[in-house]
């Protein structure tokens, strides 16, 4: 079982070449989960998508996904997970801290997440950084600019496609070249810590 990601870990990786058509292009294949880079950068970031399709229900990976104070159990580094209110039938406002190893100072921020699509067959929820004043924990770094992409899919009773998005500049001033090379990274971990906690939820 794999290791959650520890925050800012360099990680140096061969790109696996493979070009798309729709604008992101594949840079890394492994245990069954592709890794798309965006062909675009934004300020000199870069965005990163895995893919992959696991055995595991459409409502277990919906469920897990949704789970706000559950995140502290697999989301990647997230040591703080809770809800501080709700904006609508389809947005709320979450407070998530994330470990840094040290001397690197802990970063947290206020996501807002949003329910594009929430049906019995599809789920997909965007979530972005917000500048929503709420007193956080004391000497952290924010982290205002970053968004993502949870999409969930039901291919058959037992096989789901789950998809994960990221792009962010991490907080601070922390170089952009060493904010890639984790960024990349990223999707891959979540994915396999989705199914890992799926996997141990199922566990009596």
């Amino acid at each position: 079982m794999r290791r959650l990601l520890t925050f800012f870990a360099a990680l140096l990786l061969t790109p696996v070449g493979g070009a798309s058509d729709d604008g992101w292009t594949l840079v890394r294949s492994s245990d069954a989960i592709d890794t798309f880079e965006n062909n675009q950068t934004h300020n000199g970031f870069k965005e990163f998508r895995g893919v992959t399709q696991m055995a595991a229900t459409f409502e277990e990976a919906r469920d897990v996904i949704k789970d706000i104070p559950g995140n502290i159990h697999w989301l990647p580094s997230c040591r703080r997970s809770e809800l501080i209110r709700e904006l609508s039938e389809t947005e709320i406002l979450v407070y998530i801290v994330s470990r840094a190893p040290w001397p690197v100072k802990d970063r947290d921020c206020v996501w807002k997440r949003h329910y594009i699509v929430n049906t019995n067959n599809h789920f997909l929820m965007h979530f972005t950084a917000s500048e929503e004043e709420f007193e956080g924990e004391p000497g952290l770094v924010r982290i205002l600019n970053a968004r993502g992409i949870w999409e969930v899919r039901r291919i058959d009773a037992d096989i789901t496609e789950v998809s994960f998005q990221y792009i962010g500049d991490g907080g601070g001033t922390v170089p952009r070249g060493f904010v890639n090379t984790t960024t990349k990274r990223i999707p891959e971990k979540a994915l396999q810590a989705l199914l890992d906690r799926i996997e141990a939820l199922r566990v009596p």
